[in-house]
């Protein structure tokens, strides 16, 4: 009686660029574009087994439309197996402008998927949830409804309340509420001198009476002449005066 025996496979591992003409290609089309390549180089491609038989072919990572790459890498499975050389030789006539071969390795058929050979992996994992608990113990004081299970794979956040933030309840409104005070801010009175307060504006238009002047100085000085003159009816309006006239006396 025969019997069939298995064809014998090949794994390859591929390394390859695209550069700015493939960036806006999309990874489905690259994945559509390495059958045609395999198909251009007359490759024997293994395909799966079942009702609808796929290409064993696969990518490390899928790259983002309008990015370009130095290095990528694809898992083919040929059958029967070819020589390294050989196959490098096929694809670099077959592949499009664009993309650029680097290398071709030989890898166990019995290896993980090449997806599960990238990605984040921490090197002490008994820290990182350590870690990992001290923070979510601080969430908990926030959103106590968070549900947290501790399994053997790892930690697993399960469906959860949703967090509604307790606001303070509003105080009543007053009918009739009374009309705001107005501010009132002490001013400084220069030692062993009294007389006026000044309005809190009327230093903001002393500082443009006589730009870059000290406006304090300035009223020092007008004080020691108002206790020889005598206080005058508006001291907003002649400390402002006083300032304009110095400036402009000095200025000339």
């Amino acid at each position: 009686m025969m019997t069939d025996t298995p064809a014998a496979k090949q794994r390859l591992r591929i390394t390859f660029t695209r550069d700015e003409r493939l960036k806006y290609i999309g990874h489905l089309d690259m994945a559509r574009t390495w059958q045609r390549i395999v198909r251009r180089a007359n490759l024997p491609l293994a395909y799966s087994e079942g009702f609808n038989p796929q290409p064993r072919m696969s990518f490390a990572a899928a790259l983002p439309v309008g990015c370009t790459s130095d290095h990528e890498e694809l898992d083919l499975v040929l059958s029967p197996p070819r020589a390294i050389d050989e196959v490098q030789a096929q694809l670099a006539r077959a592949l499009p402008p664009g993309m650029e071969l680097i290398s071709i390795a030989e890898m166990p058929l019995s290896a993980p998927a090449l997806q599960m050979q990238f990605g984040a992996d921490y090197e002490r994992v008994i820290d990182f949830k350590i870690n990992f608990l001290k923070h979510l113990r601080a969430v908990h004081v926030l959103y106590p409804e968070a549900n947290v299970d501790e399994g053997e794979r790892g930690l697993l956040l399960k469906p959860s309340k949703p967090h509604v933030a307790q606001l303070p309840p509003a105080l009543p409104r007053l009918k009739n509420p009374p009309a705001p005070e107005p501010l009132l801010l002490p001013l400084p009175l220069h030692e062993g001198h009294t007389g006026p307060h000044f309005r809190t504006a009327t230093y903001e238009h002393a500082k443009k009476a006589a730009p870059g002047w000290d406006v304090y100085e300035l009223e020092r000085q007008w004080r020691e002449w108002i206790d020889k003159k005598g206080p005058p009816q508006k001291p907003d309006a002649a400390f402002v005066a006083f300032c304009r006239n110095k400036f402009a006396r000095e200025n000339r």
